[in-house]
């Protein structure tokens, strides 16, 4: 299968999956989402039982251990029991993806296939590898799936509409694998879909205050991440961007000013949050 059916299933909603990505709007279009509404009635993991490590905002940052434990129960797992590898828990899409694009071998799917066979076969016990490779056989008919499935749905326009698209995907998906084993194939790329969809909504609402929108903002990562963890995530965060963000949570009082006075308030911002020098 060629990398652009791979990705098919989360194609629409991949814009999302940056951590710099805001969405624009026009300034007379209402959300229909408001800020507030953004931090209620989580889509993916309530319970934070996916931690941000496990998901690929730690792919792109460098960020700390934490001691939060995210393993599967000892039925769930597995494991290689002589490299001590354990896949991932809540990411397992990701790991299939990665053998199917970097260590597969052979012109045929089939072939393929038995390269992966024969993968898993030297690194975990012949009964776990055998679960894995029945997992990795039904996830390849996913995709193909997929491919068809998706054009019943439409590149979205609005953070808003994300999320709408992230329910449908979910929804797929547990109807497919069951929720339990969708969650651990596709919850952490789910995650940083919607956790990216809700900040865009708060960021981009013109209702609300910045300090209004700085709150939401942190409740928002603290629901999701963990205390422990969005302190880590923000601690990483560029200069630069820390200020982009700054002027987009308080462009509603920003534009309600005179050039002077806004230009002003931008230059107050940029020495709070640009080190002396930038």
């Amino acid at each position: 299968m060629n990398k652009k059916n791979i990705l098919i299933v989360s194609i629409f909603a991949l814009a999302m999956l940056g951590l710099g990505f805001f969405l624009s709007v026009p300034e007379n279009e209402r959300h229909a989402i408001s800020a507030q509404e953004a931090v209620n009635d989580y889509l993916i993991d309530k319970n934070q039982q996916i931690s941000l490590h496990e998901t690929s905002i730690a792919r792109t940052l460098s960020l700390p251990e934490t001691n939060a434990n995210n393993d599967l129960s000892d039925d769930q797992e597995i494991t290689s029991e002589e490299q001590g590898e354990e896949l991932p828990a809540h990411n397992l899409a990701d790991y299939f993806r990665f053998l199917q694009t970097e260590l597969a071998q052979g012109a045929s799917p089939s072939e393929r296939t038995e390269s992966i066979r024969e993968h898993l076969l030297s690194i975990l016990p012949s009964d776990k590898a055998g679960e894995l490779i029945d997992l990795y056989e039904k996830f390849t008919n996913f995709e193909q799936d997929a491919v068809t499935k998706a054009k019943e749905w439409r590149m979205p326009e609005s953070a808003d509409e994300t999320l709408e698209l992230i329910g449908a995907m979910q929804q797929y998906q547990q109807e497919y694998f069951g929720i339990d084993m969708a969650n651990r194939l596709f919850g952490a790329e789910m995650k940083v879909m919607e956790y990216n969809a809700r900040r865009a909504i708060i960021i981009n609402d013109l209702y609300s205050t910045g300090s209004d929108k700085e709150q939401l903002l942190d409740r928002l990562g603290k629901d999701m991440w963990g205390e422990e963890a969005y302190q880590a995530l923000n601690n990483t965060k560029d200069p630069y961007d820390i200020l982009d963000e700054k002027l987009l949570i308080y462009r509603n009082e920003l534009a309600s000013v005179d050039p002077e006075t806004r230009q002003q308030e931008i230059n107050k911002l940029r020495e709070i949050y640009l080190p002396q020098g930038w």
